[in-house]
């Protein structure tokens, strides 16, 4: 293994081989092909992502399967021996001129060949594949031949066939490219920065909120992934070109900014509010995060009982926050976000209180601040009592429509 990895690291051309209908390892894959090249190497994707705003963040590594061709012209010399061999290069550079001189005679086209020799590449990644009928689907496909070359398979679980003489597997890990980054760190001592950690923390979200819906604290897996998220973040993602990305949307393309100063103008109306006791007001902690897209509203419940999170700390955004703040960011057009606290869980008709916002984007970060300062400019409060928090909601809502105005 460690022979193997020797190989790895000391070679130049690099081939990386994802399914192209798994966004989360294509983007994985995009990742490490941008940081092998800031590395030196050569790498390339083997495979074109099927979704088309992924395409483009793959298009300047894939491999056309005639960049690194060798072009062979074969002379058969066993009869006429050359007596001079040279090439001229036209003045425009547009015509390449071989000048093939026999010793006696003439040579005859019979005697001259064209052929061609495959790539050879000096390693190959693999990413996110799950077993060989996979692996040699994608490879036929792609008129792809690994001869004997050295391979390392890389995933966030085990996989059901041996694919790669050197396994970077974490299955603890939340994601694919959770794996690649820590395995770019310890492998190579480096940190992806910048565009690498946007598409690495695209890959981690891709397959985990499609519909805009995440249950950041579900699992370990959870957590996990919002250890990565800030630590991404921390490198330089950009949170704006992840959302964007995730929503199928191209990097290049702005947001539509329509109705983003309503808020601004949105009309309060007087609402039943109590008092604050700001003992009692909870740490921010994400729970769940849902978008009403017929309402225009973010919506984040909190509880009382993830108040200790250990992703919360003092004078930093969690990474609760920052995923909070990706996915309001990445609907423009939401005129305002919710927030709500479960004060007492377990007991029938518990009381939940609503912070409503009018600010755009929410930011969680400033939430704190706001409850202690009771700032009625910045917020107001719903307080209503139900048996769940579902059932919470559809009243906060149905309250909230009085409160603004929409387009």
């Amino acid at each position: 293994m460690e022979q193997d990895a020797v190989k790895i690291k000391s070679a130049n051309k690099i081939l990386l081989v994802a399914n192209p209908k798994n966004e989360e390892a294509c983007l994985a894959s995009i990742g490490l092909g941008l940081s092998l090249r800031k590395l030196g190497y050569s790498a390339f994707l083997a495979t074109n992502p099927e979704n088309e705003s992924v395409q483009r963040l793959a298009k300047p590594l894939l491999w056309q399967g005639y960049e690194l061709r060798e072009f062979i012209i074969s002379v058969d010399t066993s009869e006429v021996p050359l007596e001079e061999l040279r090439y001229e290069q036209t003045d425009d550079k547009k015509r390449l001129d071989i000048h093939l001189k026999p010793l006696v005679g003439g040579l005859a086209q019979d005697r001259v060949g064209f052929s061609y020799r495959p790539v050879r590449w000096e390693a190959v990644g693999i990413i996110g594949i799950d077993n060989l009928r996979e692996l040699h689907e994608i490879m036929s496909q792609n008129s792809l031949h690994l001869f004997d070359t050295p391979t390392f398979y890389i995933s966030s679980k085990r996989p059901f066939d041996r694919l790669g003489a050197w396994e970077v597997i974490n299955e603890n890990a939340s994601s694919v490219a959770e794996v690649v980054v820590h395995w770019l760190k310890k492998f190579f001592n480096y940190s992806p920065t910048d565009i690498e950690a946007t598409i690495f923390l695209s890959s981690a979200l891709s397959g985990k909120n499609d519909s805009l819906n995440i249950d950041l604290l579900k699992d370990q897996a959870s957590t996990n992934l919002l250890r990565f998220a800030a630590e991404t973040i921390e490198a330089g993602a950009n949170t704006k070109e992840a959302s964007r990305l995730l929503l199928k949307k191209s990097l290049e393309t702005e947001p539509d900014r329509e109705n983003q100063e309503n808020l601004s103008q949105a009309t309060l109306v007087e609402t039943q509010t109590e008092p604050q006791n700001e003992q009692e007001t909870p740490i921010p902690t994400a729970q769940q995060v849902m978008v009403h897209e017929s309402e225009k509203f973010a919506w984040l419940s909190l509880t009382k009982d993830l108040a200790k999170n250990e992703n919360m700390t003092e004078n930093k955004t969690s990474p609760a926050e920052m995923l909070f703040n990706l996915v309001v960011k990445s609907k423009p057009k939401l005129n305002g976000g919710f927030v709500i606290c479960e004060t007492t869980t377990g007991n029938p008709h518990s009381e939940f209180r609503c912070w409503l916002t009018h600010q755009n984007p929410f930011l969680l970060n400033q939430l704190s601040e706001l409850l202690r300062a009771q700032n009625k400019e910045a917020y107001i409060v719903f307080s209503v009592k139900a048996s769940s928090l579902s059932e919470a909601e559809a009243k906060v809502l149905k309250l909230s429509k009085a409160a603004f105005e929409f387009s």
